[in-house]
């Protein structure tokens, strides 16, 4: 092997969704694009809401890269017993069974026969326990040799090849009364998958879409979002994926709606809220996935009531741009939903 020189022509690199976009340089020439989907998420008739709306307002709102790092990376211990055809998997975090279910396909083993061992995870953020390249390669090479397979990643892999997260830019446009009241959302958001789809690739995306409206009754959205392939490492979820960015770009214009039209921001968000009476309330369905969720119960007004009550928000809201020992003094107000879980299915091991 070391007699063998190889010499490999650099192609150029599809580096960013910008270029992504255009199609001039592919990521693989026989997709002809590197548009690998787009998912909308809609709800009433947006186009009558803007129409008939006395302000609207359009902005382009960015979210960076990130990644997680957690204490310790990713690593796998794999047994293979041949007297009684059963695999032992040490090392999946989060979500032993799905793992499970993939690995078994894969070897074309029975998904009883494979033993997956969950132990304490230092930091998980999502990134940790989906499905890599790894979970099938160390299993394969435990049987394919009949004996233990283990594998740690360093941190340099793990900087280079576990999951990113959050880059994703959209422009986003807002409908409203005089008085505040919401009757519209529409925007473009641009998600990159990058170099190739994980197991998890489409959540955040699919979670921008529909979780746009976040809290607030909005009852006309279209939200488009195009999700692009380039030469970065592939993206997954990472702590509230989908959900972080879409409540970013909402409250951001949210807060500049309330001050264009002169509406406190605290005020603004109570007056949208969705009400105890409303509940359940259905979010914005998406099309092709055909996928529907609802807010199923609360009270969201008396939650962000309590909120601002026990934070004492009356009274630092005096600090608001003053400076203080040399330090500017900043305050705001967000709100969001917290998804439940993903159900209906449910594990027991006995």
């Amino acid at each position: 092997m070391e007699a063998i020189l190889v010499e490999i022509d650099a192609l150029p690199a599809v580096a960013d969704r910008a270029p992504a976009r255009k199609d001039d340089l592919l990521l693989f020439d026989e997709s002809e694009t590197n548009l690998a989907s787009t998912i909308t998420a809609v709800r009433g008739d947006v186009e009558l809401a803007f129409r008939n709306a006395a302000y609207t307002r359009r902005e382009r709102f960015k979210v960076q890269r990130h990644s997680a790092v957690p204490m310790e990376s990713r690593g796998l211990l794999a047994e293979w017993d041949a007297s009684h055809e059963r695999m032992t998997v040490s090392g999946a975090a989060k979500v032993p069974f799905p793992n499970r279910r993939m690995l078994a396909k894969m070897v074309s083993i029975p998904e009883p026969s494979i033993r997956m061992l969950e132990f304490d995870v230092g930091g998980g953020f999502g990134a940790r326990g989906e499905f890599y390249p790894e979970d099938f390669l160390i299993p394969f090479a435990a049987r394919l040799n009949g004996r233990p397979v283990k594998w740690i990643e360093d941190r340099r892999e793990n900087l280079l090849a576990t999951n990113h997260a959050r880059d994703a830019e959209c422009e986003l446009e807002i409908a409203c009364a005089r008085d505040g009241t919401i009757l519209g959302q529409r925007g473009q958001a641009f998600t990159e998958l990058d170099a190739y789809l994980r197991t998890v690739g489409a959540t955040a995306s699919r979670n921008i879409a529909q979780v746009m409206s976040g809290p607030c009754h909005v009852p006309h959205i279209h939200i488009d979002v195009s999700l692009l392939m380039t030469n970065k490492t592939p993206s997954g979820t990472y702590r509230a994926p989908g959900q972080f960015e879409a409540d970013f770009f909402r409250e951001r214009l949210i807060d500049i709606a309330a001050r264009e039209l002169g509406i406190d921001g605290v005020a603004f968000r109570r007056h949208n809220l969705i009400s105890e009476a409303e509940m359940p309330y259905r979010l914005a369905k998406i099309l092709v996935l055909d996928i529907e969720t609802e807010c199923d119960s609360g009270d969201y007004g008396r939650t962000l009531d309590r909120c601002l009550a026990e934070i004492d928000w009356a009274a630092k809201a005096g600090l608001q741009r003053r400076v203080i020992d040399g330090r500017y003094h900043g305050l705001a107000v967000g709100c969001y939903i917290e998804g439940g879980a993903s159900g209906p299915k449910e594990n027991a091991r006995l």
